[in-house]
């Protein structure tokens, strides 16, 4: 990589961001941390299979499908989490200007973040793969679905990540880009597949022009029936997602050269003086019950976005269960439903709880508010009474519906008797979703108070409390499958063991935080201040971009 970054006549902010990630120790441990956790979560999945009593000619089988829909997961998810804030930032932090003094255009610069943000996910994608291709040496998937799997994996990942960049080039608001960038891949995804099958009367749509975009129909036909039934919509659909990805990262680039001037409020000059009159009274009202509460709400967005995105993923899955009726409520159904819509809205409380007192350290209003008269208690119940006035009515929301599911899933198909391990799973995820969104809350303000950089508080947060426990689990599940094989081991057993050290880690990190927060909040944010990464007195986010062009 180094030689690439010095040989070649690569644009300047593509060849310094080369050169800082081959210094940056921490590319070297994502690589290896990818490859540890898909050894762990591979050896959970076999002793899984090996405990429960599974035959060996499906070993390969059931270990390839949940890997790759982890990787899938994970290829189009970490898009906007890495992106969505990477060329809003530069705009709020007035820097963008900085960067074209330095003879640079908009597709130099957004290639410049966007290879910072992508080689690091890149590689945990590759290190995925040599533990798929495990499956195809145990048997029972074939070369070419290994090979198919792959090809959508990246052809995923960039579109993630074009998204990401297209919703960052367009607001100034991270929260925005980030609801934006979410929103518009999971309509991208799952709207137009879903609505194809509700109009078809719950028959599988094939050969439709509008569905070869979609990373989710090109993902069912991966398989070998299913390719064999269409293997030319998987190549068309394969393509479509990679000339969108170009297509979003030139928009983005495009945007950007002509968007990082100032301009005023398209609304009209009186438009502010009708919003300050509206919001007179509340503001007072904020300012007298908690300052820091006012400060967030000033520039907060809104849960609008939320809502819209529940509602809009309940609707396509109400929409299946019209259309498809038994074939789509039942217990694998009700259960995938809750726990997509539990990630997703944990990874946006998390992105948001983490990224609080980051963004006010490198702003330098953290050490501002620390002058004032304001206790440090005050602070950290300003931020919390934010994330709960903005996520508790969603994540209550969002179990009303879950319980609603259950009972729907119960009254069509009795699951709850005949697969108990699922009604249970579903109950306890209900209360984990709960545990985890409490604990995300907690986590992410400590963690933004320590770390160097708004994306490592927010990555801190999610890891300990969504990653930790999940790899913790699959490793205990691959020594008790090792200990127990084909002993038949209930489902539900396992299911008890995974919530339970949930539910015991989000305690612990809940406990740790609260006592960091309320004993060592000052002297925390002074000893994670100097954590920029930057050379000695300069900014962090100038360090990060300005370059020269020579």
């Amino acid at each position: 990589m180094k030689e690439l970054a010095t040989e070649l006549p690569l644009w300047p902010v593509v060849g310094r961001e080369l050169r800082r990630l081959v210094r940056r120790p921490l590319t070297r441990r994502v690589r290896s941390g990818a490859v540890l956790a898909s050894v762990v979560v591979a050896g959970g999945v076999i002793g899984l299979h090996g405990s429960a009593g599974g035959a060996p000619v499906t070993l390969g089988r059931d270990l390839f499908v949940p890997l790759a829909l982890l990787s899938f997961g994970f290829s189009l998810f970490t898009g906007p989490l890495l992106t969505a804030d990477a060329l809003s930032e530069e705009r709020r932090a007035g820097t963008l200007s900085l960067l074209f003094l330095a003879n640079l255009n908009g597709y130099q610069v957004a290639a410049g973040k966007l290879l910072a943000l992508a080689l690091p996910a890149l590689h945990c994608v590759l290190a995925q793969l040599p533990i798929l291709a495990t499956a195809f040496f145990l048997g029972g998937v074939t070369g070419a679905e290994f090979f198919r799997t792959a090809v959508l994996l990246a052809a995923t990942l960039q579109l993630s990540l074009a998204a990401g960049m297209l919703a960052s080039a367009c607001n100034t608001d991270g929260r925005r880009a980030l609801a934006g960038a979410f929103v518009g891949l999971l309509g991208w995804t799952l709207a137009l597949p879903g609505l194809s099958i509700l109009v078809a009367g719950g028959l599988p749509v094939r050969g439709a022009p509008w569905l070869w975009g979609s990373p989710a129909y090109a993902a069912w036909r991966v398989p070998e029936v299913s390719y064999r039934a269409g293997g030319g919509d998987f190549w068309i659909g394969v393509l479509v997602l990679n000339l969108a990805a170009w297509v979003g990262f030139g928009l983005a680039g495009w945007i950007l050269t002509r968007s990082w001037q100032d301009r005023p409020d398209a609304a009209g000059p009186n438009a502010g003086a009708r919003r300050r009159r509206m919001s007179a009274a509340r503001r007072e009202r904020l300012l007298a019950a908690n300052p820091v509460f006012w400060l967030a709400e000033r520039g907060s967005p809104g849960n609008a976005g939320i809502w819209w995105f529940l509602a809009g993923t309940l609707g396509i899955w109400l929409g299946g269960a019209y259309g498809l009726h038994q074939k789509w409520v039942n217990a694998i159904s009700v259960f995938f439903m809750m726990y997509v819509l539990h990630v997703v809205l944990k990874l946006w409380l998390g992105w948001e709880a983490g990224r609080r007192f980051a963004e006010d350290r490198h702003s330098g209003a953290l050490e501002l508010l620390l002058c004032t008269p304001l206790r440090e208690y005050e602070l950290t119940h300003g931020w919390l009474r934010y994330l709960r006035r903005r996520f508790l009515a969603p994540v209550l929301g969002l179990v009303l519906v879950d319980w609603s599911l259950f009972h729907l899933g119960m009254d069509q198909t009795g699951w709850w008797g005949q697969t108990e391990a699922w009604g249970f799973s579903a109950l306890a995820g209900m209360g984990l979703f709960l545990s985890d969104s409490y604990a995300l809350a907690w986590v992410g303000l400590s963690q933004g108070l320590t770390s160097p950089t708004p994306m490592r508080a927010t990555l801190n947060t999610l890891g300990y409390v969504l990653l930790a426990p999940f790899l913790v689990c699959m490793a205990l599940f691959a020594f008790v499958g090792w200990l127990a094989a084909g002993a038949g081991l209930p489902l539900a057993a396992f299911t008890a063991v995974w919530f339970g050290i949930g539910y015991l880690t989000d305690a612990v990190l809940c406990a740790r935080s609260m006592t960091m927060l309320e004993e060592r909040f000052r002297s925390a944010a002074e000893a994670g201040d100097g954590g920029g990464g930057g050379p000695a007195g300069v900014p962090p986010h100038l360090a990060a971009g300005v370059t020269s062009p020579r």
